[in-house]
């Protein structure tokens, strides 16, 4: 589960017109001036897209205006867009439920006004809410019915990037990190062709956010300086908020924490301002959690309970959780088992109730730890015991989803190859129709049944050339997918052996402690991952091992099994993991293998290999 997500709240910015602060003056004296007509409800529109991300007071003022005013006139489209307009305000001050109300409402009018675009955005806001519900399949299903719409009546939309950019972001809660990826670069292609920054901060934020997840943390914080820039530059302080926000999260991975809190401390300091609790709870939380990672327990727990106050006044039940988890261990630091075990036992109820198995098993795990600091090993080992069996349940999981991932990605892009036909299949009935209208139809005829053989040929030929290459790169992937299994359970292992040699007393306790010890030194000898792993090697890089031993000879299978990882090309830590050796003990077992391979100092080892 990511610790640092991106708020929906970087989207929201799609659902108003942007006025910039320069233009709010001259907004304001058209707006005293009292026009009339469709004059004055643009003003108002105006003033209330001004506001709404950085005065919810003012927005608020202008938003019931231009409500009252419409259903004075009995302008149905200008009823429609206020109560839209309500909404997004409701919206900001995290009362989903009355938001939706609003939304639903307007949503009703602009179907019988027949205002698809407006439509859409609605449908948009309603799948923002869905996100924040965690109902994924009901976002996604509304950000679809919204992507064919658009592509059918403009393709060149801001709000169709914006569909791509939240389905991105759902796609990375759900874990699926490369169909996020894709969609976020659909979204950033758009944003670029339209020259919108504000929506490319937005773009930056979200890869910033996948970088955090993929524990590319200096990354991430590049991509949130760009954006931080711009909404800087158009005064967003919403936006600045949560960028400072996940900027101090990514300082704490870092373990650079004095950057860490004076980021967080900045993103208090602003959404404190903009009344916006749910991110204020957020970074209080991440300031206290960052204080733990100091050993300053003390003056971590008013800050954590400060950010559990704003968790439970909104209603995140996942940052109520994580806020308990926090406070536990800031009361194990401080060697006060009963209070940290209070906290523990209300966090794992609860993350029963969500299905939230990440905090669920940290829970576990953090409990075990304050039932050994009172003095009882039964009660440690069996919470030990469940905090294993979800992290092995959550293995399994990862590895499903990343099997459904490459299934998925599969799927679209043979749809996409599918398009591609299409329009090629179209190209050629428009260039037949143009020679057609030429009035030489016979010779258009005769030269068109020889164009028409000639692409046909050559649409065979494409069509063969992509079956191939999706064979390849589904191949590819599930090698992938193998490697990172390989690599995620043996490091999952290797720290649960850790964590009971820790555990490990004098108590009744050892013969269970053994036991789980025994088990987890089986499965880390355990070869079948790696029969499976070399199949799928063969089938991307056919002959490579056979190569291999022609040229050189007498090397041991786990050298061949280091030049295969070589091959693919990923990093000392990940071949460390799925090797079961230090990182020293890869650099060593690199030098040993440019040793038997005959290489001079200047010879690149990973050249050789790729020369396979």
């Amino acid at each position: 589960m990511l610790k640092n997500s991106l708020l929906l709240v970087l989207l929201l910015s799609l659902l108003t017109q942007p006025v910039f602060c320069q233009k709010l003056d001259s907004l304001l004296k058209v707006y005293k001036s009292n026009p009339k007509g469709e004059d004055r409800y643009s003003v108002l529109q105006a003033l209330f897209d001004s506001y709404v991300f950085n005065d919810l007071s003012e927005a608020k003022k202008y938003g019931f205006e231009h409500l009252e005013l419409a259903e004075k006139e009995g302008e149905t489209m200008q009823i429609a867009r206020a109560t839209y307009n309500i909404g997004v305000l409701v919206n900001n001050t995290n009362d989903y439920d009355s938001a939706a109300v609003w939304y639903r409402k307007a949503l009703v009018m602009f179907q019988e006004l027949e205002a698809l675009e407006r439509v859409a955005k609605v449908n948009f806001a309603l799948a923002i809410l869905d996100y924040y519900k965690g109902d994924y399949p009901s976002a996604l299903a509304l950000l679809d019915q919204n992507i064919s719409m658009l592509l059918e009546i403009k393709p060149d939309s801001l709000l169709l990037g914006g569909d791509f950019q939240l389905k991105g972001q759902i796609e990375v809660r759900r874990g699926n990190l490369n169909i996020a990826l894709k969609e976020t670069l659909r979204a950033v292609k758009i944003f670029q062709n339209t020259g919108d920054e504000l929506r490319l901060a937005d773009a930056y934020n979200l890869l910033g956010s996948l970088e955090t997840s993929l524990k590319n943390f200096q990354k991430s914080i590049e991509y949130n300086l760009l954006a931080l820039k711009i909404y800087k530059k158009y005064e967003d302080r919403f936006f600045q908020a949560q960028a400072l926000n996940d900027i101090g999260n990514n300082y704490f991975y870092l373990n650079d924490f004095p950057q860490a809190i004076q980021y967080l401390q900045e993103s208090i300091a602003l959404s404190e301002a903009l009344g916006s609790k749910d991110l204020q709870g957020t970074a209080y939380t991440n300031w206290g959690k960052t204080l733990n990672a100091q050993e300053n327990y003390q003056e971590a727990i008013p800050l954590l309970l400060k950010g559990l106050s704003l968790a439970e006044e909104t209603g995140n039940a996942i940052k109520v959780v994580e806020a308990y988890n926090d406070l536990s261990q800031s009361y194990i630091g401080l060697k006060q088992s009963t209070q940290a075990i209070l906290y523990l036992d209300r966090a794992i109820v609860l993350a029963k109730e969500q299905g939230a198995k990440e905090t669920l098993s940290t829970g576990y795990f953090f409990r075990s730890q304050a039932k050994e600091l009172m003095g009882d090993p039964s009660g440690a080992l069996e919470d030990f015991r469940a905090f294993a069996a979800l992290k092995d349940s959550l293995l399994d999981e990862t590895k499903s989803r990343l099997i459904e991932e490459q299934r998925t990605l599969f799927d679209l892009e043979k749809k996409e190859n599918e398009i591609l036909l299409l329009e090629q299949k179209a190209e050629i009935s428009q260039l037949q129709m143009t020679l057609l209208a030429s009035g030489v139809i016979a010779l258009t005829l005769l030269l068109g049944i020889g164009f028409y053989a000639y692409r046909q040929k050559l649409k065979k030929n494409q069509l063969e050339r992509l079956r191939m290459d999706e064979q390849l790169q589904f191949k590819s992937r599930a090698l992938t997918a193998q490697a990172l299994h390989l690599a995620k359970k043996n490091e999952t292992l290797e720290n649960l052996k850790q964590t009971a040699l820790q555990l490990k007393d004098e108590s009744d306790a050892t013969s269970g402690y053994q036991k789980l010890i025994r088990t987890i030194n089986s499965d880390l000898s355990d070869d079948r991952g790696w029969a499976t792993f070399s199949k799928y090697f063969e089938e991307v890089h056919p002959e490579f091992f056979s190569k291999a031993s022609k040229n050189f000879p007498g090397l041991s299978p786990a050298e061949y099994r280091l030049m295969a990882l070589i091959r693919m090309n990923l990093s000392s830590k990940e071949m460390a993991n799925i090797l079961m050796i230090s990182m020293p003990g890869i650099k060593k077992a690199r030098q040993r293998l440019r040793k038997k391979l005959g290489l001079e100092t200047g010879d690149s080892l990973e050249e050789v290999i790729l020369s396979l």
